[in-house]
């Protein structure tokens, strides 16, 4: 299958534009209709989606069929929703979590916080 696009003038960002943005996939027509595509993914990438639980947590897990044999080398992965930064920073110190993105004031005081 093809995908053209036809633009009115150079655009060296759009394959990095469809990769980093939400509903960028091209799916067969109709599919959308009839699949829920909030709750449910599709593509090609090193991970399927295993559980997306709104306000919660997503989880991923290695996908067997990836192209790029052997990545990727995480089994699993999950991603905790955390609206405060407060409470990022808590489960961030405790250990409990790996990885937030921070405001610069919220990566000052974990800076802070562990000198």
């Amino acid at each position: 299958m093809t995908v053209q696009l036809n633009l009115d003038a150079p655009y060296p960002e759009l394959l990095s534009a469809f990769a980093a943005l939400r509903a960028s996939a091209i799916m067969p027509k109709g599919y959308a209709d009839a699949t829920n595509l909030t709750t449910n993914a599709v593509g090609t990438g090193p991970f399927n989606l295993v559980e997306y639980v709104p306000q919660d947590h997503i989880t991923y897990t290695r996908n067997p069929d990836y192209w790029d044999q052997p990545l990727p080398y995480l089994d699993e992965m999950t991603f905790k929703i955390l609206s405060e930064e407060a409470a990022c920073l808590a489960v961030l110190h405790a250990g409990q979590i790996q990885y937030a993105e921070l405001s610069a004031q919220g990566a000052a005081h974990c800076q802070a916080s562990a000198s």
